[in-house]
């Protein structure tokens, strides 16, 4: 969530917002608007599961090659609740702002703090907005954190987490035995 209100700081503080946006709970009530993004529930997405490990090959500074095998990667689906707390007007202009800042950027993968560091070349970590939670959902979600009801959204996201755990293969050379000539001998 981190990359995520890094952002959305900027892009309130480039438009002369006066908003804050963090990914942890309210301690205490706001006198300026605050937004909160907030990990809420992490899945593995079983739907997309890759089975084979990962074939990898390094040459030593020697010359010798070497083969490994890395575990497959697993796939976790992350929710995000985002709201506001502080004074009602400004904070729902700002959560108002922020709904559309996401909207108008959903790739992750050019955040920052993301690029270059946790996304796989052929994936792709887009925030989408969840409409599948009802506002009684929502409620009980917040006030299982301690946050007292207010006007929020669920956003989420997949995410490819890769193994560093990887084992050196040993390579067998094949070798065909000459059956006929064993038997005459």
């Amino acid at each position: 969530g981190y990359a995520v209100t890094d952002f959305l700081n900027i892009e309130f503080k480039r438009a002369g917002v006066k908003a804050q946006v963090v990914d942890s709970l309210p301690a205490e009530a706001s006198k300026e608007p605050r937004l909160h993004f907030v990990l809420f529930d992490t899945r593995q997405n079983l739907d997309r599961r890759d089975m084979e490990p990962i074939s990898e090959r390094e040459r030593l500074k020697d010359g010798t090659i070497v083969d490994y095998l890395r575990d497959p990667p697993i796939y976790m689906d992350l929710s995000y609740l985002l709201f506001s707390d502080g004074p009602p007007a400004a904070a729902h202009a700002a959560l108002a702002m922020a709904v559309l800042l996401i909207k108008d950027n959903p790739l992750l993968d050019d955040l920052p703090a993301i690029k270059d560091r946790y996304v796989s070349r052929d994936d792709s970590m887009a925030l989408r907005l969840i409409h599948a939670y009802e506002p009684e959902q929502i409620t009980r979600i917040m006030r299982d954190m301690g946050v007292s009801a207010r006007p929020a959204l669920v956003y989420s996201c997949s995410a490819r987490v890769e193994s560093e755990n990887r084992r050196e293969v040993k390579r067998v050379e094949e070798r065909l035995l000459d059956v006929r000539r064993k038997r005459q001998e």
